[in-house]
């Protein structure tokens, strides 16, 4: 009987833990789509350009900012870059900014003719780890970071988002006061 007891209250243990295992961690869909929910302020970061000039984060407040770290041999940013350079002809005019970070470790001498291969129309940074880990750093990327137009960071995501995902997602902040 006691045999019984002590099994039944293991067994309780063990489906407390996986609830609040399931049910206390942020949202996240596989490792490489994760997706977490913020609502912090974005860290003040400054970075060059691929010209030269420095680039600060405030100066974008007030637009929906979508953040995204990259790099030149990454596969699936590649693959993304494409629509990111869609999504700000379409909804630049409306308040929306786009911002790769490159954390390529040769720096400029790939990022600069990538980027320019690629004709990106949005600010092309040269990202290091000290900012990428203001941002949470990940041991994947791209990451993409969902800022509101008062600055506070609404979602992170690992991987790469299809177009109409990501389309939604800034189109729902666009239209926040």
């Amino acid at each position: 009987m006691a045999n019984k007891r002590s099994i039944a209250v293991l067994v309780v243990f063990i489906l407390a833990g996986v609830s609040i295992f399931l049910f206390a961690r942020p949202k996240t869909v596989d490792l490489h789509n994760e997706l977490v929910d913020q609502t912090h302020l974005a860290p003040e970061v400054s970075l060059p350009d691929i010209n030269g000039n420095t680039v600060k984060l405030s100066d974008y407040k007030g637009k929906v900012v979508v953040l995204n770290f990259w790099a030149t041999w990454c596969g699936p940013c590649k693959k993304e870059i494409p629509d990111f350079i869609e999504l700000q002809n379409l909804y630049g005019k409306d308040g929306l900014q786009f911002i790769g970070v490159a954390i390529d470790q040769e720096g400029i001498s790939v990022i600069k003719p990538f980027s320019e291969k690629l004709q990106i129309n949005y600010p092309t940074l040269i990202g290091n780890d000290e900012v990428f880990a203001k941002f949470g750093g990940r041991d994947a990327i791209p990451v993409t970071i969902l800022i509101d137009k008062k600055g506070v960071i609404k979602t992170t995501y690992i991987g790469m988002r299809k177009k109409e995902a990501l389309e939604e997602m800034v189109l729902a902040l666009m239209k926040e006061k």
